[in-house]
C-alpha cells in the first residue's frame, strides 16, 4: 500500500528467550492502520479478529523488538498492551 501521510509509532522492549503476550485493540472509523512487530528484518503483522481484539504471543530469540503503530489519515483508537507471558 501507498500513503501519502503515512505516520508511525514504535513502541520497543528486549526480549531474551522469552514470550511476550500482546493484547489490545482497534477501532478503525476511517483511514488505515495496521500494527506490526519488528526485530530487525523480521516482521510479524498483528491482525484484529472481526471484533478489533488482538491476542497474540511473541517468542523471542533475542535482540530488540519493536511494536510499530503505521497509519494514515486515520480516525479511532488503538489501545495496546503487553507482558512477559506467563
Amino acid at each position: 500500500h501507498s500513503f501519502p501521510t503515512r505516520r508511525s509509532s514504535d513502541l520497543g522492549c528486549s526480549l531474551q528467550e522469552r514470550r511476550l503476550q500482546v493484547t489490545g485493540s482497534v477501532a478503525c472509523q476511517s483511514g488505515f492502520v495496521q500494527l506490526i512487530v519488528k526485530n530487525g528484518s523480521d516482521e510479524l503483522w498483528l491482525t484484529p479478529d472481526a471484533n478489533g481484539n488482538i491476542s497474540q504471543e511473541i517468542t523471542g530469540s533475542g535482540g530488540d523488538w519493536y511494536l510499530s503503530v503505521e497509519y494514515a489519515d486515520f480516525s479511532g483508537s488503538v489501545t495496546l498492551c503487553s507482558a512477559y507471558a506467563k
